[in-house]
């Protein structure tokens, strides 16, 4: 049944919006001010929210505004009630995100009319984004063969070069050799396993709105330390501890320990894979403002041709890798960039720092 959530400090106003919708079919929600509404939000979130801007504690404007900045709210549809119709007031509702206004007085057809359209709406949205999710899905269920069976047979291929031998002494070079390749591709392997968990996760978190909100309160203090240690770790286990270098400033972010470490991981398995050993990979992180810091990651590409194709617009063109970062920079209010040239490719990610409504500590 669709759920509306009625925001108006005055009961007899609210109570018979509340009769008008019950009667025709909705189920309803409560609040008498912004904060009341929030709270309700939180637990539930219904498909539509009618709201009267002038409240007391948290108006109408002010809750509208903590919606937009929740990527899994701002997308449910907001109507204001107001006896106010100054222009002013509509344009800065109109700004926030509000879908519509309906100004008091007003009809049983105008207030039905309004809500019937806006979920209309919604419903279409929905609809298009439950159609766009199963075709990624199918597209990464489509690439995942390809992806495996790559190293899979780079692993067969190394490993009856191996059987093969029968000189073994005079051929131990060699055999260095091909445990070196054995070791990276089945480190690659590895570690495309493991993104596809991590890409099962992110699709599960997108689901729960309350697991997503506790993710936000988490922070990472000393974070430049933490990205050191893995970016150094994880070039160690590919060989190339000494291709790295590393220049960050320090900084505490908003963003849980776990999480920026599969951040770094998706990056850093990417640069490994696309640079050849002996080149070197760069990694420095940047303070830009009190709640913005910038890591950047660059490397001389293999194919630097090939790599400009990689920045599509198209989600189902991009690597998984690329998916899986901007899906976890998305869950953190972040975003991706990437260039690449003959000489260099980089990747830009812009982070949150801390910030004082942060109350969980990863450190």
């Amino acid at each position: 049944m669709t759920r509306i959530l009625v925001v108006e400090d005055e009961e007899l106003v609210r109570a018979n919006i509340v009769d008008l919708l019950e009667a025709e079919g909705y189920e309803t929600q409560e609040a008498s001010d912004g904060e009341q509404a929030l709270h309700l939000l939180w637990q539930n979130p219904p498909d539509l929210i009618l709201c009267d801007v002038r409240m007391p504690k948290l108006d109408g404007f002010a809750l509208l505004s903590r919606l937009s900045q929740e990527p899994r709210l701002r997308v449910i549809p907001f109507i204001f009630l107001t006896a106010r119709v100054e222009r002013e007031d509509q344009r800065l509702g109109m700004n926030l995100g509000a879908d519509d206004y309906i100004t008091k007085p007003f009809s049983r057809k105008d207030l039905l009319t309004a809500v019937q359209r806006r979920l209309e709406k919604r419903r279409h949205i929905s609809e298009t984004a439950v159609h766009h999710h199963a075709h990624t899905v199918e597209q990464i269920l489509n690439d995942l063969p390809d992806d495996l069976m790559t190293p899979l047979q780079r692993l067969l291929a190394f490993s009856q070069s191996m059987m093969n031998m029968t000189e073994l002494p005079a051929r131990i070079g060699e055999i260095r050799d091909l445990g070196r390749q054995l070791h990276k591709t089945t480190r690659q392997l590895l570690n495309l396993v493991r993104q596809y968990v991590l890409l099962n996760r992110l699709l599960q978190l997108g689901k729960d709105l309350e697991q997503v909100q506790a993710l936000r309160m988490l922070v990472t203090l000393t974070a430049h330390e933490v990205i050191q240690d893995v970016a150094l770790s994880f070039a160690e286990q590919g060989g190339r501890k000494n291709d790295l270098e590393i220049e960050l400033e320090p900084v505490s972010l908003a963003m849980g320990e776990e999480w920026l470490v599969n951040l770094l991981e998706c990056g850093l398995d990417w640069a490994l894979s696309h640079s050849l050993y002996g080149e070197r990979i760069i990694l420095t992180g940047k303070v830009l403002s009190a709640s913005s810091y910038e890591l950047r990651l660059s490397y001389s590409p293999i194919h630097p041709l090939v790599e400009e194709i990689y920045p599509s617009p198209i989600p189902e063109k991009k690597p998984l890798t690329f998916r899986l970062m901007e899906g976890i920079l998305e869950l953190h209010d972040g975003s991706l960039g990437f260039t690449s040239n003959a000489a260099r490719s980089e990747f830009r990610f812009s982070l949150k720092s801390q910030n004082g409504e942060r109350r969980l500590l990863h450190v």
